[in-house]
């Protein structure tokens, strides 16, 4: 027969259990163990052990994919896929780099050549027929 103070045992454990697995701990780190558990109901964890029912429920309810699971594995693959972005923005970024450099040596060899080849005989642009005529 249970007392009052098991009753009492099991309520704590129960809403521990609820927000150990909707990740809004407030006693613990909010990781799925059952220490954590006990810790965030403030039992012992003789009390744990002694209430059957809620260590079925519990391990029941942590090896089913539970919101908080499903929230990490989410930001996980987004996490993923982000350092791909990374990676291939940053290859990108390099092939670029390179472009500039080698056209910025094609436009510095041409700016020589023009200005060596202008440096020599002035030949002036004679009037076409249409510019005289205006």
């Amino acid at each position: 027969m249970k007392t009052n103070n098991s009753k009492d045992s099991e309520r704590r454990l129960q809403d521990a259990m609820n927000r150990l697995l909707g990740g809004v701990a407030r006693y613990c780190d909010g990781r799925l163990t059952k220490t954590n558990l006990a810790r965030e109901a403030g039992v012992s964890q003789a009390t744990l052990y002694r209430a059957k029912n809620i260590l079925a429920d519990w391990d029941k309810r942590v090896s089913e994919t539970t919101p908080r699971n499903a929230q990490v594995s989410r930001l996980e693959t987004e996490l993923s896929k982000s350092r791909r972005r990374v990676r291939d923005l940053e290859q990108q970024n390099s092939r670029l780099r390179h472009q500039i450099t080698a056209a910025s040596t094609v436009i510095a060899e041409l700016a020589a050549r023009l200005e060596q080849s202008s440096q020599g005989d002035v030949i002036p642009l004679r009037k076409t027929s249409a510019e005289e005529v205006s």
